[in-house]
């Protein structure tokens, strides 16, 4: 995971705690007085927790996922971010006898699947606090959860569990949710729960734990929390029809006693956005190098396979084909790619991506009938317009001869690096600016990737596909927004021009550890003339045309001449 070493902006007015808006470039702070995060870290290719570009009420918001057989963190499954109290903090976060205000906004993604078993919950945001020493953990004294497709709010305390249904919940929907907490073990204590501005609970009364509770400050989580999503057993007893569960949250804050429910609020409305999951349409395996490469199709069954390229002179590549018609936000502001991988080895998986629209080239074999010039790029089945199954001759990108990648047609997207260790049926993940503009560049709806293994010593991955499990199938999540703030806006204002400009210049060459600098386009850690690129290309995009500034003569006449040379990027 990468960190952040800036500190926290200051709070607004005296009143506020701690809030978060995931403003900073998106990353994640996980330094000083910020988060601290409990994930799954060695998920490869993508950290579960992530900040994503386009959501919430600015610029960034952060995506949660789990997936069912990730490894337990803190005794279960878990992705989230914790806030608790720090030496030099303005104040606490709260403890018996505070008055404390939180509040926080949850995407529920647009195909939101309700669990039918009730053990299989997931609690999305909680007030917990730690025991003294020598006592034991018990359940949060706040939390709301997702149970069957409701809304619950429950208070745990001594005096005997309570709870309250908040309504159903409606996918595609931000949810804000604002908390009043009187906290105290008497009678004296109360807690007032409201979702987008509307009254959910007002209850009186003991709300916490007794004095073997007293030490130790609440902290607050946000993220998603599955407790009994599947049993410690070997053999997985599980509670849930389905695997995985992805949340986006924004805007969190922590007031005192002097804060009110109209100064809690987000100050204006989420921006717009949809959470979808595309499972593949089709997927095939294809080898290159052999006396077989023309008869080897192996879409259809509950894995396809890449493979090393020193294998007895082949090699495997896995193919995968996604439908992106289903997606209604005009831009993408992240897309992740989903492997289940039924075995794993220590190599390198290489995903590219066809161009789009691509209509074929001449086969490397000079064989016009295994050519690839009838190749449909937007076809939605894996046969060539002259009906030959997908092979190693027309693979579209598959050098068959040298049994390995034809760059001069692939885009490569990234990597995922593998080190053997995954149990089986494990989720690897991968997002990138690469893959997230191929996405965002398709004009005909379909996305075809190619996933090669980058290796001298055949070794084998094996990869799960809608035959073995419909849900674990390759899958690419995409989140779209209606927010047309484009890429390289690093001032805010909706349009990138000299403003931007000038942000980029006063950084240039600025950079060092693991801390991102405004301008960093390309989140190298380094601004430089790759983040000058970046900007060029959107230079001049954006919701309206703002007035030209004045940042310093010959800078901003270079910036002009220099911009004119670049293209703009292409969205979706």
């Amino acid at each position: 995971m990468a960190l952040c070493a800036a500190a926290m902006a200051a709070p607004t007015h005296a009143d506020v705690i701690f809030e978060d808006g995931f403003e900073f470039g998106g990353q994640l702070n996980l330094t000083g007085q910020s988060w601290r995060d409990e994930q799954w870290d060695d998920v490869p290719g993508s950290d579960r927790i992530r900040a994503i570009e386009g959501a919430g009420d600015g610029d960034y918001g952060v995506r949660f996922s789990l997936f069912r057989n990730d490894e337990y963190v803190e005794t279960s499954n878990r992705s989230e971010l914790k806030k608790d109290t720090r030496p030099g903090d303005l104040a606490g976060m709260g403890n018996n006898g505070d008055t404390r205000w939180y509040r926080w906004n949850i995407f529920v993604p647009n195909d939101y699947q309700v669990e039918s078993d009730s053990r299989a919950f997931e609690i999305v945001g909680q007030l917990h606090r730690a025991p003294n020493a020598g006592v034991a953990w018990r359940s949060p004294p706040l939390d709301i959860a997702i149970k069957e497709g409701r809304w619950d709010i429950t208070n745990n305390r001594d005096e005997g569990n309570r709870s309250q249904d908040a309504g159903a919940v409606v996918p595609g929907t931000w949810n804000e949710w604002i908390v009043k907490a009187e906290w105290s073990p008497n009678a004296d204590g109360r807690l007032t729960v409201w979702k987008d501005a509307q009254l959910q609970w007002d209850v009186t009364g003991a709300n916490t734990y007794d004095t073997s509770y007293s030490d130790n400050d609440f902290f607050l989580k946000v993220g998603v929390y599955k407790p009994n999503w599947r049993d410690t057993d070997t053999q997985f007893t599980v509670h849930s029809d389905f695997y995985q569960a992805t949340f986006v949250y924004d805007d969190v804050r922590v007031g005192t006693e002097n804060e009110t429910l109209a100064s809690m609020r987000t100050p204006k409305s989420p921006i717009p956005i949809e959470v979808r999951t595309l499972r593949a349409e089709s997927d095939a395996q294809v080898m290159g190098v052999g006396l077989d490469r023309h008869l080897l199709n192996a879409g259809g069954t509950p894995t396809v396979e890449v493979r090393g390229n020193d294998w007895n002179g082949g090699e495997y590549a896995a193919y995968a084909r996604f439908d992106l018609s289903p997606l209604e936000m005009p831009f993408v502001a992240d897309a992740t790619l989903q492997l289940v991988l039924e075995s794993d080895a220590v190599h390198t998986l290489d995903v590219y991506a066809l161009p789009d629209g691509f209509a074929g080239r001449v086969d490397g074999t000079g064989s016009a009938e295994l050519g690839e010039l009838d190749w449909l790029e937007g076809a939605k089945n894996w046969q060539a317009a002259v009906g030959l199954e997908l092979s190693g001759d027309n693979a579209p990108g598959f050098d068959e001869l040298a049994g390995a990648p034809d760059t001069t047609v692939l885009e490569l997207l990234g990597s995922i690096t593998l080190d053997g260790g995954l149990r089986t049926d494990s989720l690897v993940e991968l997002s990138t600016q690469a893959l997230i503009d191929a996405v965002a560049a398709d004009t005909n709806g379909m996305l075809t990737l190619a996933i090669f293994g980058r290796d001298q010593n055949g070794n084998l991955t094996r990869i799960r596909t809608s035959e073995h499990d419909a849900l674990l199938s390759p899958s690419l999540e995409v989140i779209g927004t209606l927010d047309g703030a484009p890429p390289a806006d690093f001032n805010g204002d909706g349009v990138v021009d000299l403003l931007d400009f000038d942000l980029l210049a006063s950084n240039f060459q600025t950079g060092a550890n693991n801390t991102l600098i405004e301008g960093d386009f390309n989140r190298d850690r380094l601004v430089d003339l790759l983040d000058f690129d970046g900007l060029a290309v959107n230079f001049g995009s954006g919701s309206s045309a703002s007035a030209v500034p004045e940042p310093g003569g010959l800078l901003a006449m270079g910036a002009l001449a220099w911009v004119g040379t670049r293209g703009r990027k292409r969205r979706r």
